[in-house]
């Protein structure tokens, strides 16, 4: 699946979870800005989720897809890098 960020197409990439990060951390999901991709685990493939509904694993994959698109946006916006009142609309 592919979405649009702020007119840049990003490739969504739903994998079995995700067993390390960049940090060498294990992680739900993370956005590769170089790439343009956004990769989500699948709840389905992780054991720690085995014995809970369907739904709530729905709701917690899409919920963690929802956080890497707005890191993307952030990325896509130039307000990755900003941390100061003045780059978010502050005085």
């Amino acid at each position: 699946m592919k979405v649009s960020i702020l007119g840049t197409e990003y490739e969504v990439v739903v994998e079995p979870m995700i067993a390390k990060d960049l940090n060498d951390e294990s992680c739900s999901g993370y956005c590769y800005f170089p790439g343009k991709e956004i990769h989500v685990g699948d709840v389905n493939t992780d054991h720690e989720w085995d014995d809970g509904p369907q739904a709530m694993k729905t709701v917690y994959q899409n919920k963690v897809m929802k956080h890497e698109i707005v890191h993307a946006f952030l990325f896509e916006s130039g307000l990755n890098v900003e941390s100061s009142a003045e780059a978010w609309g502050g005085k």
